[in-house]
């Protein structure tokens, strides 16, 4: 007895690990008894109550022929299958399901396959909905027709592959005005299917917002009337119809041809311009965070998502962000896993500048005027270079770019960064960088290509690495101030057996410059809790009554509330360890100092392991209920322990 089902499902290849748990067998991709190379493939897609709980489908590598795969049934068996396994790697399955009967079990089939490419920045780990879509072409009616044959509960037609049940009512519909414009239009609580198609039925007044084109690029089309949706997206729907510009269906915006108008037909306004909204903005930042986890991964990298999410926030939030940890743990790897994950061009997006010991000021990375030839020489760092073209109007609108310091301090930072020290204070178009004098302008014979100065846009994000040992410098205040400061730990060596570096990692679509943008919260206000504050304030006093010239100052209290209220809504980290988090990466990276003077704020160290007598301790106590600060009472320990065995902390 056969089975198929009219709807289709939204699938991938499945893992081995899938296959194991559900069917207890090896692999997801085997050459079978008929000589035939046979895969699994795992439904990634919600379907209907009348389909019964199953996730694997069987299909076979014949189905993929129209696709232009080729079997070589003369090849070894195992490049046979691993030939399809990296056919299949980067693509999605639409198929219709099928189970036959057979007498000693059922076989679930996926029949009328057809392929589609993944996003970039696909990461699965939600189902996706099937949601229904209309359109002029497909279904011969405008959108303010098709919008009275709701209103009036009439049949507006019917949409291939998508399940008609009763029990299966689309939540929402789209109307599909053309490749780049869609409405989405409900909530809808019932329906009847006949002839005529789809006749919906709403609870309450429906409602139609525009969505955004970013929309699209999150969403997978088939046949022209179904866009698979993840969940996360699809959820979003009810808080955008939310939104003050969502409006009630009797005043959708009606869309009309211009002979329409030329009939003088009456007509709403158009719908306002679509713009992101932050229920969305923080599902496509979310997406971004799981692509860069996965790039992490790809390039053999080691690090808990939490130390991810804290450098990706401090990236967005920070003028300068400093990577420091033990030698040999991926600094260096990790931003340009971090570029991968944006899409920048390396060595023209991303340039990773190695600081030598001999640079003494900003001419050593800029470059200077050569006034026996009149003309302006660049550094071979190839800095000037980046910075002028980062600086062109249309890509600073457009791309995003990283400025890497390899080992900053080989050198003092204070001196060979001074300048961009003072400029990356300042705001916008005032963010200048000084090549030489204005004076000049007239006489170098380079000028046009080299300027007397350069504008230093929030297009362009710095960060470097530290290795803290015997030769290198230690920061000064003036450079702790702007930065945050990210010790990266190591995690159990066990683990990296659970990474599998690729051979060569999935080129992925660039970030646009105001895409990333949209992560950044652009409200001033300062919005800290009390508590926060307050804390912030105890801190401040013990640490400046200590040392008068060390403390927590109003540039560093708004930073960190810049990075708390951008903080991404994720598993990874809480508010509490975020808090903890800046604690320990902008103000405890400036503890440093005798032991005369910070052994009754910091603490002493006991052989046990405590740390008694801190002033700083009781302060983090009496404000437990906002973090454990764990982190931050272990640098404690450490300090205590330096004030102890060394007289000094460092």
């Amino acid at each position: 007895m056969i089975k198929q089902w009219e709807y289709c499902l939204l699938g991938l290849l499945a893992t081995n690990t899938d296959v194991e748990q559900e069917l207890g067998k090896p692999r997801s991709v085997f050459v079978n008894k008929q000589n035939t190379v046979q895969f699994l493939v795992k439904r990634i897609s919600e379907g209907s109550e009348s389909l019964p709980k199953h996730n694997l489908f069987t299909c076979y590598a014949t189905d993929l022929e129209r696709f232009g795969f080729h079997d070589d049934m003369m090849e070894p068996d195992y490049i046979r299958e691993e030939r399809l396994r990296l056919f299949l790697e980067n693509y999605l399955l639409v198929f219709t399901p099928l189970r036959k009967a057979t007498p000693s079990s059922d076989v679930y089939l996926a029949k009328d396959i057809e392929l589609l490419r993944k996003a970039d920045t696909f990461q699965w780990d939600a189902p996706y909905v099937p949601v229904p879509v209309y359109s002029k072409e497909k279904h011969k009616c405008t959108f303010q027709e098709f919008c009275d044959k709701l209103l009036n509960r009439k049949y507006v037609g019917k949409i291939e592959r998508i399940s008609t049940d009763s029990s299966d009512t689309p939540r929402y519909i789209l109307w599909k005005e053309s490749e780049t414009e869609l409405y989405v239009i409900g909530p809808f609580a019932s329906h009847s299917y006949a002839h005529g198609g789809f006749c919906f039925h709403a609870a309450a007044p429906l409602k139609v917002h525009t969505l955004a084109e970013a929309w699209l690029d999150d969403m997978y089309e088939v046949y022209q009337s179904i866009q698979f949706m993840n969940i996360h997206q699809f959820d979003t729907l009810d808080q955008l119809m939310q939104d003050p510009e969502a409006r009630e269906l009797e005043q959708a915006p009606q869309v009309v041809t211009e002979l329409e108008a030329a009939a003088s037909l009456v007509v709403l306004p158009d719908p306002p311009a679509p713009a992101l909204d932050a229920a969305y903005t923080q599902n496509e930042e979310n997406e971004f965070l799981s692509r860069f986890i996965r790039v992490t991964r790809e390039c053999g990298l080691l690090y808990a998502e939490r130390d991810l999410v804290n450098f990706h926030n401090a990236m967005k939030t920070s003028n300068l962000v400093i990577l420091q940890g033990m030698s040999g743990i991926g600094k260096t790897q990790l931003i340009q896993a971090y570029a991968k994950a944006l899409g920048l061009e390396a060595h023209k997006q991303l340039l990773v500048i190695p600081v030598r010991p001999s640079w003494t000021d900003d001419a050593d990375i800029l470059g200077y005027v050569d006034s026996l030839n009149m003309i302006y020489r660049p550094s071979e760092t190839g800095l000037v270079d980046v910075l002028i073209e980062a600086a062109k109007a249309e890509n600073q609108e457009s791309k995003l770019y990283i400025i890497a310091f390899d080992e900053m301090n080989l050198a003092r930072v204070e001196h060979y960064f001074s300048q961009f020290l003072s400029v990356l204070e300042t705001d916008g178009q005032e963010r200048l960088l000084r090549l030489y004098n204005e004076g000049l302008t007239s006489k170098l014979y380079n000028a046009s290509q080299y300027p007397a100065s350069v504008t230093i846009g929030d297009n362009v994000m710095f960060v470097g690495t530290v290795n803290l040992d015997e030769s290198t410098y230690h920061f000064s205040d003036k450079v702790l101030d702007r930065a945050n400061v990210i010790t990266l730990e190591v995690l159990r060596y066990s683990l990296l057996a659970q990474v599998e570096e690729a051979a060569d990692c999935l080129p992925v679509q660039p970030v646009h410059y105001k895409k990333y943008r949209s992560f950044y919260s652009q409200d001033g206000k300062l919005q800290l809790s009390q508590q926060e504050l307050d804390l912030l304030w105890e801190l401040h006093e013990a640490m400046h009554e200590a040392d008068a010239r060390t403390g927590i100052g109003p540039r560093i209290v708004r930073q960190i509330d810049s990075y708390m209220k951008n903080l991404p809504d994720t598993p990874y980290i809480t508010r509490g360890e975020a808090l903890d988090l800046q604690l320990t990466q902008r103000i405890l990276s400036k503890l440093r100092g005798p032991e005369d003077i910070w052994k009754p704020v910091v603490g002493v160290y006991e052989e046990s392991g405590h740390v008694g007598a801190s002033r700083l301790l009781q302060i983090l106590q009496a404000y437990s209920t906002l973090s454990s600060f764990e982190k931050t009472i272990r640098v404690l320990k450490q300090k205590a322990r330096e004030l102890k065995y060394n007289g000094y902390m460092y």
